[in-house]
């Protein structure tokens, strides 16, 4: 019963976040950038460097690597608005843009070698389990045991650094402690992480339906065979990444509201540090 207490908490935190993007749609501003990219740009799935690890392979031309560490680096950026954002509207209850672009401003440059060092970290990984998994059979107990690693490092990556940009953004802290905090609170609040998530990607696989049964082919051909969406009509690549597009933003707010329920606001007024009832 405790456990789906912390479930329920994070699927209302994540239906807070999509009803605080719909009050304040400015939030979704801080995400035009790197969304006319991906309007510019095709979609690689397996060169985004957010869910990378769970794709398959290594990114092989290096200018597909500079591209996406690129659109990665103003994606953290819009990431960190969107967070800083989140925090004084809970925190004050207004929140401005000139307050937010100057907050971020000076966070920048840590905020952009989090992401040179991320992804940094999550191309050597693949390249080294894609020059192991080379030379082996396709289908193979060995190929599955890399293909299971994958998708285990993945899901530990993405947990373990999933309040990293709110922390760097919000926290005059150096990227380790930022890392260690994240790392702390993912395990404080893992339930919670559950069950928002699992509702955020709900919103968005029933948002999509209608585009995957239009159009027959399933995105999970796009997600594993690291291809393109060129030969889809035009208007369903702008609608996923429109879809795409409000589902990170929520997805932020989600994360800045956790960590201002189970961080920021504790401390703020002056409680203990770890503050949350189960420590």
């Amino acid at each position: 019963m405790i456990i789906l207490h912390h479930i329920q908490l994070g699927l209302n935190t994540a239906s807070e976040s999509f009803l605080t993007v719909w009050e304040h749609k400015k939030v979704l501003l801080y995400l035009l950038i790197p969304v006319a990219l991906n309007f510019i740009f095709p979609i690689y799935s397996a060169y985004d460097f957010i869910y990378t690890l769970i794709s398959r392979g290594a990114p092989t031309d290096f200018v597909i690597v500079i591209k996406a560490m690129a659109k990665a680096i103003i994606a953290d950026l819009g990431i960190a608005c969107i967070a800083v954002h989140a925090y004084l509207l809970y925190e004050h209850q207004t929140s401005s843009v000139r307050a937010t672009l100057s907050t971020v401003a000076k966070r920048a440059p840590i905020i952009a070698s989090w992401s040179i060092i991320a992804g940094t970290i999550i191309y050597l990984t693949l390249s080294l389990l894609y020059m192991i998994a080379e030379p082996l059979e396709c289908g193979s107990w060995m190929m599955h045991c890399i293909y299971a690693a994958q998708i285990f490092l993945g899901l530990l990556w993405i947990l373990g650094v999933f309040f990293v940009i709110p922390i760097l953004a919000l926290e005059e802290f150096s990227l380790l402690e930022s890392i260690k905090l994240s790392c702390t609170l993912a395990r404080a609040l893992i339930f919670e992480i559950i069950g928002g998530e699992l509702w955020i990607g709900l919103i968005c696989l029933l948002s999509m339906l209608p585009l995957m049964i239009l159009f027959e082919k399933p995105m999970a051909y796009y997600l594993f065979e690291n291809e393109a969406i060129h030969d889809w009509s035009g208007i369903a690549p702008s609608i996923l990444i429109l879809i795409g597009w409000v589902c990170a933003t929520a997805q932020t707010i989600f994360r800045t509201r956790l960590l201002y329920l189970a961080y920021l606001q504790p401390r703020e007024q002056e409680t203990d540090v770890l503050f949350y009832p189960r420590f």
